[in-house]
């Protein structure tokens, strides 16, 4: 077993003894690492992962819920995660193709960050656009010039995307099976 599996298999052992509310994390496919029979699906089992979480506690995020798809390589605790938005966000930190732009998941990565820690600071990301590093420029002239349209945009995007909850899965998942 290669050391980012090793790491993952840990993280998600931390994740399943410190479980916070509405929070998971977890690898895409259920797939038992030890089975011969999916011997060469492991490495993919263990290197996808998907994750939700609340919106951040303000009202403009009010009565959402996100997930991330997060892909890890053979590198990983080295170098960090591909993190992508299973769903469409409307921010200046994400790409067109929702890619996250954040920090400390490229130039600022550290090998001691985990998942957890991934996505509190995506979280946390959604409530404070950095504009000085945008990935979607559009929302970032919006929150720069105009708060109260970009306001507007971004919970239209919620109520559109995201107005959801863990236990309605049903649509946000349609893009990954």
């Amino acid at each position: 077993m290669s050391v980012a599996e090793e790491r993952l298999l840990s993280e998600l052992k931390n994740i399943r003894k410190d479980h916070k509310f509405l929070y998971f994390a977890r690898p895409l496919k259920q797939i038992p690492l030890n089975d011969s029979k999916h011997k060469n699906s492991k490495q993919k089992t263990i290197m996808s992962w998907i994750c939700g979480f609340p919106g951040p506690s303000t009202e403009l995020y009010k009565n959402s819920y996100f997930y991330l798809k997060l892909d890890f390589n053979e590198r990983y605790p080295f170098y960090p995660p591909r993190v992508t938005f299973t769903r469409p966000v409307y921010h200046p930190n994400v790409y067109i193709n929702n890619g996250v732009c954040l920090d400390v998941i490229s130039h600022k990565w550290k090998a001691s960050m985990n998942v957890m820690q991934i996505i509190s600071a995506v979280q946390h990301l959604l409530e404070q656009p950095n504009s000085s590093s945008p990935a979607n420029t559009t929302a970032n002239n919006l929150y720069v010039k105009y708060k109260e349209k970009y306001k507007k945009k971004v919970r239209e995007n919620i109520l559109k995307e995201h107005s959801i909850f863990p236990w309605s899965e049903k649509n946000v998942w349609k893009d990954l099976i």
